[in-house]
Order: structure tokens, then sequence, then C-alpha cells
């Protein structure tokens, strides 16, 4: 587990400023991530994010992203079918694991869809780099 919490302060009070929830925290099950670091791990072997990773050093200024649309750089490629579909549960049942109970009923235990999102990601040649 790893997150981070972001808080200002007004000078009389300590106010939360941002979400607490599965995209701030790196949260993992048996060595597997339990986040959006999954997705990551998916678009990190495509040559889409090598081309976005030349955009972020090469384009100038901290608009990197416009620069690179307006150069006619693509949007990610969809997510296969089968992967997208256990990504899809992926938060539903992170809940269900947290509160003990099946509040979304029609998802598998967490536990399976991490296994099959990395199976997935190994028989695809993914990278699982953390």
């Amino acid at each position: 587990w790893d997150g981070k919490f972001e808080f200002a302060w007004d000078g009389q009070t300590i106010w939360l400023v941002d979400a607490i929830g599965p995209d701030e925290l790196r949260l993992t099950l048996d060595g597997i991530h339990a986040s959006k670091e999954i997705l990551r791990q998916f678009y990190r072997d495509t040559p889409w994010y090598k081309h976005i990773e030349k955009a972020k050093t090469h384009l100038a200024g901290g608009d990197w992203k416009q620069a690179y649309l307006q150069q006619g750089g693509s949007l990610p490629p969809a997510l296969p079918g089968t992967y997208r579909q256990w990504t899809d549960q992926l938060y539903p049942a992170l809940a269900n694991q947290c509160l003990q109970q099946s509040v979304f009923n029609s998802t598998a235990p967490l536990s399976q869809v991490l296994q099959e999102l990395h199976t997935l990601l190994q028989s695809h040649n993914v990278g699982t780099h953390a």
C-alpha cells in the first residue's frame, strides 16, 4: 500500500483537497496492482505510449498534450474486449473487498479480477513493470 493525500491550510482549518480512492493509492493483492496502475502496465508497451513519452520531452511548454494532438498525435488505443471487461470490474470488486460485502453483485471477487488481468497482461506480452 502506498498513497497520497492532499491537504490545504487556510490559516485556520486543514482541508482535504483531493479525492481518496484507488487512483490516489497504489494497492496490490498478491503482488498484482489493484489500481489504475494495471491500465498503465497495458499501455506502457504500446507505440502510443512511446510517442507520448517522446512528446513529453520534445514538445515545449507545460501543455505538451495539446501540442501533441495538434501535431497529429493519436489518442490511446482501445483496450481489447476481454481486458476491458475485467478492468471494468476492478473498482467494483475493490469496493466489495474493502466493504467485506457484495455491494456490486455481478462483480467477480477481487482476487479473480486481478488474476485474470495479470494473466491477460502476460499472454499479450505486456510488461508488468512497476
